[in-house]
């Protein structure tokens, strides 16, 4: 999972508008226990399935999209279709609960 930049990120949404292409971006802190912990889930996740759409940005680094996207905690997996969020998962329950949630939603997308 490659880290954006909140302009990367922004570049990204603009693109999904046109192709109308959809991606879920893991919303973490670097000094966040649990934050390590649901990263290593989606690892598993990407490795079972590598053609997965996630990227992950630092909320401390991504402040407009934080207000934009009302953010309430981390880790967040936020699912953006269109350039829009279309919904936010915070409880990273398990490696299935994820690949099932964001399977759920890219077959809407």
């Amino acid at each position: 999972m490659r880290e954006r930049s909140e302009t990367e990120l922004i570049n990204e949404m603009s693109e999904q508008r046109r192709t109308g292409a959809a991606m879920a971006v893991f919303v973490h802190s670097p000094f966040c226990g649990t934050c390590k912990l649901a990263e290593r889930m989606l690892d598993v996740l990407e490795a079972h399935d590598p053609s997965l759409p996630i990227v992950k940005a630092n909320i401390n680094l991504i402040p407009e999209l934080r207000e934009r996207w009302r953010i309430a905690s981390v880790p967040a997996l936020v699912f953006v279709k269109n350039g829009e969020r279309e919904d936010c998962l915070y409880a990273f329950r398990s490696v299935v609960h994820l690949h099932d949630w964001l399977q759920r939603r890219l077959k809407q997308a």
